[in-house]
């Protein structure tokens, strides 16, 4: 769920993420019924997405402005990744607490104005909440394939 605090407004959003440590990711959104709305990789640095809308591939530099086109927020592609693979955030200016089991429990950054909660973890399910000045999102974990098979083109968005 991505909750846009300003306009007091939530959307449901399917992702389906296929990452590879320690840069790459890749992930294709949809509404809760199926239809596309769209597509993200990110990988040496870069990022490409493509939206249902304007239907254009663009490719710009993984940065928090990045992926605002697709779940209208402004996130590090880097901090989804190191979500999805349970670690701390990269970079400096973060403070994690852990849980009885020292599993990441909360992450903060003041600087950057982002929290980050583990809400829950059952068996190979997590819920992750993010959040960020404008808008709160809640991702819903669920399922893991410790070996993915990817090809040349996993990580790159190319429309014909």
């Amino acid at each position: 769920m991505i909750r846009n605090k300003t306009k007091s407004k939530s959307y449901i959003v399917h992702i389906d993420a296929v990452a590879v440590r320690p840069d790459r990711l890749r992930m294709e959104f949809a509404t809760p019924v199926g239809i596309s709305l769209g597509a993200f990789a990110l990988a040496n640095k870069k990022v490409s997405y493509y939206t249902s809308e304007d239907k254009r591939v663009k490719v710009l530099a993984a940065t928090e402005s990045a992926m605002y086109p697709l779940i209208q927020a402004n996130i590090d592609p880097y901090l989804l990744l190191d979500i999805l693979f349970d670690e701390k955030p990269r970079g400096n200016g973060w403070v994690c607490s852990l849980d009885k089991k020292n599993f990441l429990k909360t992450c903060s950054n003041k600087a950057k104005n982002i929290n980050l909660s583990w809400l829950k973890r059952e068996l190979k399910q997590r819920a992750v909440e993010i959040n960020i000045p404008n808008t709160r999102i809640q991702l819903g974990l669920k399922g893991f394939q410790p070996k993915v098979e990817v090809g040349p083109e996993t990580f790159q968005i190319i429309r014909k």
